[in-house]
């Protein structure tokens, strides 16, 4: 019923990312963000005031001042068009509400979140030089709402993370999240280097070691693995801003972020053979980047034990998985033991086209 109130309704916001709904005595009321958690954001705002008089950077002193005014005021698109001016700052942050993925129900309310990082000037010029390959080898389709173009790339060493980035953990993520801003001025890849070592270190070499046959594990150094896993990390981030499509999350409803999160590491291994050709990686590092994504599906696992959020990130890698051992790409033997990698490129090349269309026109029934 709330569906079809006017629009000049407070109700009308029920479905705004900005907006926390509560029931009062029997009515639902909507308090916006800004006003619901004002006591914090005033903490907030002051600081980075004073923050904003210590930098040098104009644009990044700019966006520090409109952020401190913006979370105070709810105008959250004027502080995304700065922040996305600050691309030359070698500090890198950023700070309000921004992911969706803690909104079980409709996928819409965004959490707040925050990071301080360092930019990496080698991984930076990588990562461009990947995106610049794709966004020349792949055409633009005209239901996607972003061309890669129109996307910044950045790796970072991170420093510190706050709120949903903290609890998730995020390897890679892009910014902002409103549709319209990205239309009219684009979006920033982040890809957080820290934590990508982090995991790494802590739960991927591990898996590697642990799930493949021993003469196997001989043909991949540690050091190959762990540059792959930066590689596989760049063509998801990037391959999630590529296969962005009208009405997506709308259509596939609930079962979004898990489709969304599959064709992104499919998709990003896909676009791979433009690499190659481009002699961008060779194919080496693209097996080495296979095994990541191997091992990466039983980490999630891992961490879907551990945090209940990144559930839909562990769906996703399921329905990879699974997609591969029942067309023969990997070989389930107490463990997994060599896989074929002539079946895995032709198993990743048609489930890439599956998970595409879906994306692309499919709606909640087909997914």
């Amino acid at each position: 019923i709330y569906l079809f109130r006017p629009p000049e309704s407070p109700l009308s916001q029920i479905f705004s990312p900005y907006t926390v709904v509560t029931r009062q005595n029997g009515k639902l009321e909507v308090i916006p963000y800004h006003v619901k958690y004002r006591p914090i954001l005033n903490k907030v705002s002051a600081l980075l005031k004073k923050a904003s008089k210590a930098s040098k950077n104009t644009s990044f002193s700019n966006y520090l001042r409109v952020a401190s005014q913006s979370l105070l005021s709810g105008d959250y698109k004027k502080m995304d068009l700065a922040w996305l001016n600050t691309q030359d700052s070698t500090l890198q942050f950023l700070i309000g509400p921004y992911e969706r993925y803690l909104d079980k129900r409709f996928f819409k309310k965004m959490a707040y979140l925050s990071y301080v990082g360092i930019k990496d000037p080698v991984y930076t010029r990588k990562i461009k030089e990947i995106s610049e390959v794709l966004a020349t080898s792949l055409s633009d389709k005209p239901h996607r709402y972003t061309m890669l173009s129109k996307v910044q790339v950045c790796s970072v060493r991170n420093i510190l993370f706050s709120g949903y980035v903290a609890r998730a953990l995020l390897s890679t993520e892009h910014f902002p999240s409103d549709d319209e801003t990205i239309r009219e001025a684009g979006s920033r890849l982040i890809c957080y280097l820290s934590t990508m070592d982090y995991k790494f270190n802590t739960y991927l070499y591990p898996i590697f070691l642990k799930i493949f046959e021993t003469s196997f594990r001989a043909s991949y150094s540690e050091d190959l693995l762990k540059h792959a896993n930066y590689y596989l990390m760049f063509v998801y981030g990037l391959a999630r801003q590529l296969h962005r499509y009208e009405g997506a999350r709308n259509r596939l409803g609930a079962l979004y972020p898990v489709f969304d999160e599959a064709n992104s590491i499919v998709s990003g291994i896909q676009h791979c053979k433009h690499l190659i050709m481009k002699g961008v990686i060779d194919q080496k590092e693209l097996e080495a980047m296979i095994i990541m994504h191997i091992c990466w599906g039983f980490s999630e696992w891992i961490f879907a034990k551990v945090s209940k959020i990144r559930s839909d990130y562990l769906r996703g890698d399921a329905l990879t998985l699974n997609f591969y051992l029942q067309h023969g790409a990997l070989r389930e033997i107490d463990g997994i033991s060599w896989p074929n990698f002539s079946k895995i490129f032709f198993a990743i090349e048609n489930l890439s086209t599956i998970l595409v269309r879906l994306l692309a026109e499919g709606s909640f029934d087909d997914a």
